[in-house]
């Protein structure tokens, strides 16, 4: 008998709690007639997301909603940017209500509600609005990366190449700073020497149009350039700009100086410019970039440059922060100095770091 008793108020007690578990549980009542039970978590975007015990947290449209139940206040925001605090409720005719401590309950349409969320906690306004003044906040990234090539036996050659790259981005603008430098050595003679510096700026005027400038400061011994400078300026469009795919499209007008090492005199010029960059992820392990330049001088148009480069990123592991980087990179010279060639195609494997 004593048993039988102890087992009746184990149940009795197990009834009891699963009862009031599912009265403190939140209800929401769909148009099609059928009910969600669990704890609403928030109403955003057009969303109520509800957290359930049988299927974790389920998203449904607020288009399909026809009632909400909650056991605990809420934040409860309307159309018109007004905030009710209370409970959600029905009303004796199945409308929706909520229920005030300070007003009572008041009659309110399920259309009418675009936001709810906990007491305490932060609005999806507020959140969002958080959100863009962090994403307009600059933020700074460095890229680093160096590649050594040699060999030795019958032939000594050894090819070292690097560069740093410092950027500033926001939603609006663009900063950057760049260096590069390569230099090759094939059986104790110098065979190249390269140095190059600038920056670029753009700012976004419209969604995909967007103004630019830059300037770059060059040396080439092997190429009978002292010292080239260039500065342009100009309108790009972006084509495609996307998170995982960006192409864009320029255009402007600068102007050029060149000294040589030569006795050719120094030269100052009216330029133009053409180019496109493109990137694309194409997966969480590969990364294509691809950019062309066309620099054409005004005071003679067969004297111009073509930049082109082609390269693809790979991760190292499972961290980002260091990558291999392996590409071409061509120049084209259209009136190159007296007993050079026209083009110069470089080929280079670096190792890269971004900070």
């Amino acid at each position: 008998m004593r048993n039988w008793l102890r087992a009746a108020s184990v149940a009795a007690a197990v009834f009891v709690s699963g009862t009031a578990l599912v009265a403190m549980a939140d209800e929401v009542h769909l148009a099609n007639g059928s009910r969600l039970v669990g704890t609403v978590k928030a109403i955003e975007d057009g969303k109520l997301t509800i957290e359930t015990d049988f299927a974790g947290t389920i998203t449904v449209d607020m288009e399909q909603v026809e009632r909400i139940v909650t056991e605990q206040p809420l934040n409860v925001e309307l159309g018109t940017g007004e905030v009710a605090q209370g409970r959600m409720a029905a009303g004796e005719e199945g409308e929706q209500l909520v229920e005030s401590e300070d007003l009572g309950a008041r009659p309110l349409p399920i259309g009418n509600v675009t936001a709810a969320w906990g007491l305490g906690e932060e609005s999806p306004r507020m959140r969002a609005q958080r959100a863009a003044l962090e994403a307009a906040q600059p933020k700074w990234t460095l890229r680093l990366e160096a590649g050594l090539t040699g060999e030795t036996g019958n032939n000594e050659r050894i090819n070292v190449n690097a560069g740093a790259t410092a950027r500033r981005a926001t939603d609006t603008d663009r900063l950057t700073f760049f260096g590069r430098a390569r230099f090759a050595r094939e059986n104790s003679v110098d065979t190249a020497r390269q140095f190059a510096a600038g920056a670029g700026y753009e700012v976004d005027i419209h969604r995909n149009l967007f103004a630019y400038g830059r300037v770059e400061f060059e040396h080439d011994r092997f190429e009978d350039i002292e010292f080239r400078a260039t500065g342009i300026g100009g309108l790009g469009y972006f084509i495609l700009r996307e998170p995982e795919s960006e192409w864009k499209v320029r255009a402007g007008l600068g102007v050029q100086h060149e000294s040589f090492r030569s006795d050719r005199e120094s030269d100052t010029s009216l330029v133009g410019e053409l180019g496109t960059d493109y990137f694309r992820q194409f997966a969480p392990w590969l990364l294509y970039n691809f950019s062309f330049t066309y620099i054409p001088t005004f005071d003679d148009l067969n004297d111009y440059r073509l930049v082109m480069e082609n390269s693809a990123e790979i991760p190292l592991g499972s961290d980002e922060m260091w990558k291999i980087r392996a590409g071409v990179r061509n120049s084209y010279r259209g009136s190159p100095s007296p007993g050079l060639k026209r083009l110069d195609t470089v080929y280079f494997l670096n190792l890269v770091v971004d900070f």
